[in-house]
Order: structure tokens, then sequence, then C-alpha cells
């Protein structure tokens, strides 16, 4: 887990949201809290860490907190505390994405337990969107030949038959390969199609959100 990472805290009831202060501070948690859900929109997208969030506030609920997150494609963690929860509460705040969902009064070791577990998903989920973001930054690098090579390289072909249908040599494109190579930092020939699979299916899912 990140040092900066950070536990958001969201709660109308300040007895609350001071005893989950206090409890998380003793675990050695960095905490900030909020009075709102209000109060937390006005702050800047947060980096790494949880949120604890209250189902029932007045004005703006747990669940339209949610949905505001969601709407802005925050990935951060939600674990949603409530006193009085519905089966349909339950429901849409999983459908909403919550981490986890805890009535109250909930066991404290529990509650610490989810909190960890809340921040390692989040951390091992920023490191892969990192790690993708790096091989699109590679291959953006990549020439419009060496792309195209690309292609052909991961539907299986072999260079001669790339050689045929670009209309260059054979050694030709066996230096594009190796630049393609040198150029994502891979090691084999599968590791290339890997990182090529990964950036079309991240494009996919991109293009099917908008």
């Amino acid at each position: 887990m990140p040092k900066r990472a950070t536990v958001f805290l969201v709660d109308d009831n300040q007895g609350m949201l001071s005893a989950l202060s206090t409890l998380l501070r003793a675990a050695h948690f960095t905490v900030e809290c909020f009075q709102s859900a209000e109060e937390f929109l006005l702050r800047e997208p947060p980096g790494a860490g949880c949120l604890i969030l209250d189902m029932h506030m007045p004005t703006m609920t747990g669940l339209d907190l949610q949905e505001r997150l969601k709407a802005r494609r925050n990935t951060l963690p939600i674990i949603v505390l409530t006193g009085r929860a519905s089966v349909m509460d339950a429901v849409k705040a999983v459908q909403l994405g919550s981490f986890e969902f805890i009535e109250k009064p909930f066991d404290s070791q529990e509650l610490l337990a989810k909190v960890q577990s809340a921040l390692n998903w989040d951390y091992q989920q920023r490191g892969e969107r990192l790690a993708q973001q790096e091989i699109h930054r590679k291959i953006d690098a990549l020439t419009d030949r060496e792309r195209q090579v690309l292609t052909f390289v991961v539907a299986g072909w072999a260079s001669k038959a790339i050689a045929d249908a670009c209309g260059i040599t054979v050694s030709t494109v066996d230096n594009h390969r190796a630049r393609i190579m040198k150029k994502l930092g891979a090691q084999s020939v599968a590791e290339v199609i890997r990182f090529a699979l990964v950036a079309s299916a991240d494009s996919m899912r991109s293009g099917s959100a908008h």
C-alpha cells in the first residue's frame, strides 16, 4: 500500500465521523473527514485510497454520491455503511460498484480489515492502469510502418507474408520487428502480441464507453 493512500470518511453524524476517524488513525491510516457528500465533491479528485460512506444523509445520500462518482469515472473503492439497509439499497449500492456493504453496528476489526483490503485493491488497480498507460505510450511511439507490421505480427503472419503484403523486403520486415521489440521493451514475440492485445482491448472499452 502506498504511503500516500488516504481513507476518506463521509458521514453527517459528527459522533460517528469522530469515532471512525479515531479508530482508523489508531490503526495508522491517513484519514480525511467530510460531513456531507457535497463537501466531499468540492474536494479535488482524490488520489490513492478508499472511501467510507454513510448511505443515509440529508440532501445528497450515499447512493447519490456513488452515482456522481461513477459518472466522473472515479475508481476509488467505496465501503458503504448503513444503519437501516433495505435489500433494494444494498442491491443498488453493489450495482454502483461498492467494494463492501456493511451494516451498523459493525465489528471494528472487521472494518479495519476491509479498509486494508480496499486500499490493497486500489493500489493494485492503479498499478495495472499505469502499466497499461505505459504500453499505450510505447505503441503510440511506433512509426506508421511499424504499427502496420505489428498488426500483421499479431495476426500471426510470417516475415515473408508481411513483406509481400507491404511491398518491402523480408530483411526490412525483420528490422521493423526488431525495432518494435526494442521500443516496446519486449523480450519475445509473445510479449509483443500481449502488449498489442492489451492496447487494443483498452481502446475497444474506451470506444464503447462513449
